[in-house]
């Protein structure tokens, strides 16, 4: 997210989002519309950004920014992605879920289902508790099967896993040192392997 956005957005909704607290904060789901609206996952990706990601850019080069994203917006994020997941006391049926490629298959195509599924995740990867972080390997785990499934491809990952799993610092430095691959044989299985 720019600067920009920060000195547009952050006056404004810092006071608010720190008024509100974590005990008052409302169920997210509240705010989208019907699951049955065609619109459905996409404003619960948009929200889930606003939730997950804009706090790291309204937050950046505070005093407390880690203390604030990390123990505050993060858990809120979580909430919602809980909702979502079917994981909160107010579940989300699985047949209704954003995420699902089921529900999704007839409305967006196999690569904007895989980034869909990439952003809805974050909060799972971001949330520092070790059983948000297993979550999020599942949830990985569904999405390669997924696209395993539609593409008839293999992971040729796969065979390293615990390698690559066993390196914490592997995926800022592939993010940020490498970054994705980008030659005319990228494909969106190839892509997901990479990312995964």
């Amino acid at each position: 997210m720019s600067a920009n956005f920060k000195n547009k957005c952050g006056e404004r909704a810092w006071p608010v989002l720190l008024k509100v607290g974590l005990e008052n904060m409302p169920n997210m789901m509240d705010f989208l519309p019907p699951l049955t609206d065609p619109d459905f996952a996409i404003q619960c990706l948009g929200l889930q950004l606003i939730l997950d990601q804009a706090p790291r850019a309204l937050c950046s080069n505070t005093s407390a920014d880690g203390r604030y994203t990390n123990e505050y917006f993060d858990f809120i994020a979580q909430r919602h992605a809980d909702t979502w997941l079917g994981r909160a006391r107010l579940t989300l049926p699985a047949t209704q879920r954003p995420d699902s490629w089921a529900n999704r298959r007839e409305s967006m195509s196999l690569d904007y289902w895989i980034l869909l599924r990439l952003w809805l995740g974050a909060p799972l990867v971001h949330n520092g508790v070790v059983r948000s972080q297993e979550r999020a390997v599942a949830f990985s785990e569904e999405t390669r099967l997924v696209v395993k499934q539609e593409t008839g491809q293999r992971d040729p990952n796969r065979a390293d896993r615990d390698t690559i799993m066993s390196d914490i610092y592997a995926f800022p430095r592939m993010i940020m040192d490498e970054g994705a691959p980008m030659d005319d044989g990228i494909t969106a299985a190839t892509w997901t392997w990479w990312v995964l």
